[in-house]
């Protein structure tokens, strides 16, 4: 089963392009986010980027995986949104 944490990081590190700043950006540890995204790839069994010391680069599959998991990750954000969003009232009302 693919970890949706893991999604949520492969999709800011593609979105920042840099692993320092997306661990920054995450509140987590290069070294972290480096390893989420190596079992990323091992739950998927497909290389998703190729790292070089200094960069990195999306493989094909890891190109088209992002474009697939866009709608998964518009709906987690959605969700962590209604979460902070939602006051416990008498009528269960959401409050925006």
């Amino acid at each position: 089963m693919i970890n949706i944490k893991r999604l949520v990081y492969y999709h800011e590190l593609i979105r920042i392009g840099s692993l320092t700043k997306a661990a920054k950006t995450l509140n987590i540890s290069q070294a972290f986010l480096s390893q989420e995204i190596a079992r990323l790839e091992q739950e998927t069994e497909r290389k998703l980027i190729n790292r070089t010391t200094r960069q990195f680069a999306l493989t094909p599959f890891g190109k088209a995986f992002a474009k697939k998991i866009r709608g998964i990750i518009r709906e987690y954000y959605d969700i962590e949104q209604f979460i902070r969003g939602y006051e416990d009232s008498h009528d269960g009302a959401l409050l925006v």
